[in-house]
């Protein structure tokens, strides 16, 4: 779970109507409620993000219950660090906030004119970045902190794996997107991804895909190609999908801070590393993110069954 995605954490309401005919509680976790309103704009986040299709019932139905569970996990954290009193003072608020508006070129009257325009007040957006430091500040003191792998125990899981690194061949088609590009731009660029795909699926080689629709200046000369590649040289989004995708077939649309990308794997295979030593920082990233992810989901449900959770529905 990656906490800092502050397009879920700041995300802005569908505006002051919209509020009032969704925002009656749905859920309370440890007396902390959740509305439908937060559940409705939550659900649209998690579908931009994830670059996932509106269409279907099902597929609403799942991207709902995805935004329950992340609001409930929020919440549950927000009420451990009340309870291991964690505060966060004013400046940590505005050192944050500064940094958002400078990676998306906005100032503080742009932001105060965009969350007014919302029916936000400023009052209220900083509580929500308040509430967001409080679950970072949790997570590192109690899950982050607590992962710790010794080279003794890292050489004993790379030498369990037989001494041998998981590579794959891939080539990818990249719909470029700016990192802070607005909603509605999001939307064409994962549309477009979305019918090159199909296009793809209907019989069109990925490689003339590639040549004709990649906005990678490269796609030109090597039609996608990335060559083959070991976990920790590309984005974790990318490498997220490209791991876990079977050979010659084609993902869904994957967001990235470059836009974008449809992945095709050509071939996995597994080499023969030349030394643990030449690997070791390479291994012990991926085993840190397994130990991390492990720990994490263990704190999790381990926050879940101490809560009193009522739903409202």
């Amino acid at each position: 779970m990656k906490l800092a995605l502050m397009l879920l954490l700041l995300a802005l309401p569908l505006g002051a109507n919209a509020q009032q005919t969704f925002d009656r509680i749905a859920l309370t976790v440890n007396n902390q409620a959740i509305t439908l309103f937060e559940i409705e704009t939550r659900t649209k986040d998690i579908t931009l993000a994830k670059g996932a299709a509106a269409a279907g019932d099902e597929a609403k139905a799942k991207l709902r219950a995805e935004a329950v569970e992340s609001l409930i996990n929020d919440a549950l954290l927000v009420s451990r660090a009340m309870e291991k009193k964690i505060a966060i003072d004013d400046a940590a608020v505005e050192q944050e906030l500064e940094n958002f508006l400078k990676t998306r070129g906005m100032n503080r009257a742009g932001l105060e004119a965009m969350l007014e325009a919302e029916g936000i007040s400023i009052v209220d957006y900083k509580t929500r970045v308040r509430l967001h430091l409080m679950r970072e500040q949790l997570v590192r003191l109690e899950v982050e902190a607590q992962v710790v792998l010794e080279d003794a125990e890292i050489k004993r899981m790379f030498e369990e794996n037989g001494g041998k690194t998981k590579v794959i061949h891939a080539r990818h088609i990249l719909f470029r997107l700016a990192e802070n590009a607005p909603p509605h731009l999001a939307e064409e660029a994962r549309l477009r991804a979305v019918e090159v795909r199909q296009k793809i699926l209907k019989g069109l080689r990925f490689t003339e895909a590639a040549r004709q629709f990649s906005e990678d200046p490269s796609a030109q000369g090597n039609a996608g190609d990335l060559g083959f590649f070991s976990q920790g040289q590309m984005v974790p989004e990318f490498e997220a999908v490209a791991f876990n995708l079977p050979p010659l077939q084609v993902s869904e649309p994957v967001r990235t801070k470059f836009g974008y990308h449809l992945v095709e794997v050509l071939e996995t295979r597994y080499d023969q590393a030349q030394s643990f030593e030449m690997i070791k920082e390479q291994f012990k990233r991926a085993a840190f993110k397994d130990a991390y992810e492990q720990r994490f989901q263990k704190f999790m449900a381990q926050l879940r069954s101490k809560a009193e959770i009522h739903d409202f529905r």
